[in-house]
């Protein structure tokens, strides 16, 4: 699968900024929460504070990449979905940032949408009190090293409408992971690419 959405404001959209030159986020973990002011509030200020700034300065940086993304997730959920799910293959890949990203575009187009962080999506839909609001979970590593156990896959992904996958520049792409979910009936919105050599954030001031 050849990567489409906003790969390129990751990789190839520099600046002299260290924001900017910042395509790699470190994903926070914790348990499973919607985005607001709570949230952020219990990860620390300094850290919600950096997450929020870069963020905004992947949105900026490529608008039209995001948009795109958000269109497939629209058209995701108007087809029937309701919980998209960022799967990767490691920890630290920017699943979190995209999902915020998301969130809050899709917010601003009028969709009732959360984000779910640390949950199974299944068990993210179950929790959550309205079953009309649509769901975009950080659902973790679906794809750890090695051969793809299809057993684990399913149980991974059940509850889950579609999926988009996410991988750091440092893993080559792997078109089994796009064949077993499918082979399960999970479509496969895209993949998102995340740079891996970026230098660490300096602290916000």
């Amino acid at each position: 699968m050849t990567p489409d959405l906003i790969d390129r404001a990751f990789l190839g959209r520099r600046a002299s900024s260290p924001v900017r030159d910042a395509g790699h986020v470190v994903a926070p973990g914790g348990a499973g929460g919607e985005v607001g002011d709570g949230v952020r509030a219990a990860r620390g200020p300094t850290v919600a504070r950096r997450q929020d700034h870069v963020l905004a300065a992947l949105l900026e940086l490529a608008e039209a990449e995001w948009t795109h993304l958000a269109a497939r997730v629209d058209a995701a959920l108007d087809g029937g979905g309701r919980v998209i799910a960022l799967a990767g293959r490691e920890r630290a890949e920017g699943r979190t940032t995209v999902a915020r990203g998301l969130v809050q575009l899709l917010r601003m187009q009028g969709r009732d949408v959360v984000f779910r962080e640390g949950l199974p999506p299944a068990e993210a839909a179950a929790r959550d009190e309205s079953s009309a609001r649509s769901l975009i979970a950080d659902a973790g590593v679906w794809f750890p090293p090695g051969p793809v156990h299809r057993g684990r896959l399913a149980r991974a992904a059940l509850g889950c409408h579609a999926v988009i996958l996410v991988r750091t520049a440092a893993r080559p792409a792997c078109p089994a992971h796009e064949q077993a979910l499918h082979a399960l009936g999970v479509p496969v919105l895209g993949e998102i690419v995340t740079r891996s050599d970026a230098p660490p954030l300096r602290p916000i001031p």
